[in-house]
């Protein structure tokens, strides 16, 4: 499973700072691009002339919103979680799977309408010139967990990939309240199956393993006091660490190295 789709707001940083913090880490450009409804400030990401998404300013909230969708989502969300772990939040994550075998539309049609709850709807969408691939959905897309199956390879901005028997399950949600959107910032594509029953039931039987349900925590996470100190008075130093050094797990040695130092310089000469 990877995630197709990665939305959401991070606090803290202004949307040009996270949309060149994601486009060096796609090894993309940056192009600033005009206001889209309530967002300001916009900035696209793009990996040579192809948008893969966009961050603007959400004065309501005051944050940076960012919404990443495609095949660099991937990549997109993983700098964002990497750069502000536990500063960001996700309103939609889509999680999905390729297959590229003969017939396997309807086996995986099979496995969904199987595990599908009976209170949710589907849906199929024949094409009427027969080159667009069939598409099923359950569902709907103000559900909290929307399912896509598609004929990914028949769509015709898909056909010159040459790959008729490609096809896509996709679980599209949408985490509610705000303690679901924090907790849906550390999930993993699988993972996000485990929003409902049906869904979590679809994804074992897809995948062969073991999901979880999503239970986000009753409370927000709670921090000692010189934890929650050190990381506000010196939150723009390990921010500008995190810039030259790449990820907390450098800055922990760079720490440990200089502890070393400050314990070898009061150790006692042996020449004393």
């Amino acid at each position: 499973m990877r995630f197709d789709a990665y939305a959401g707001n991070v606090s803290g940083s202004t949307p040009e700072e996270v949309a060149t913090m994601v486009a060096w880490g796609v090894s993309g450009r940056v192009e600033r691009v005009r206001p889209r409804g309530r967002y300001h400030d916009v900035f696209e990401v793009k990996d040579g002339a192809e948008p893969i998404g966009w961050v603007g300013h959400d004065h309501q909230l005051d944050t940076a919103y960012f919404e990443f969708k495609g095949q660099r989502t991937p990549d997109s969300s993983a700098s964002i979680r990497k750069h502000w772990a536990m500063k960001h939040t996700v309103s939609r994550l889509d999680s999905c799977e390729d297959y590229d075998e003969a017939d396997c539309y309807g086996r995986l049609l099979g496995i969904l309408d199987r595990a599908r709850d009976p209170r949710v709807k589907s849906k199929a969408i024949v094409p009427r010139t027969g080159d667009d691939g069939i598409t099923t959905y359950w569902g709907s897309p103000t559900s909290r967990v929307m399912v896509r199956l598609y004929e990914a390879g028949k769509m015709k901005e898909r056909l010159h990939y040459r790959r008729p028997n490609w096809v896509r399950v996709e679980a599209q949600v949408r985490p509610g309240k705000a303690l679901e959107k924090c907790a849906a910032a550390q999930i993993t594509p699988l993972e996000a199956w485990g929003f409902a029953g049906w869904t979590q039931r679809a994804a074992q039987a897809l995948t062969s393993v073991e999901v979880p349900r999503f239970a986000p925590p009753s409370v927000l996470p709670q921090f000692d006091r010189t934890t929650v100190y050190m990381a506000r008075a010196f939150r723009r130093h390990f921010e500008a660490m995190l810039e030259d050094l790449g990820d907390f797990e450098c800055i922990g040695r760079e720490i440990k190295a200089v502890w070393a130092a400050d314990d070898a310089a009061r150790m006692p000469s042996d020449n004393t």
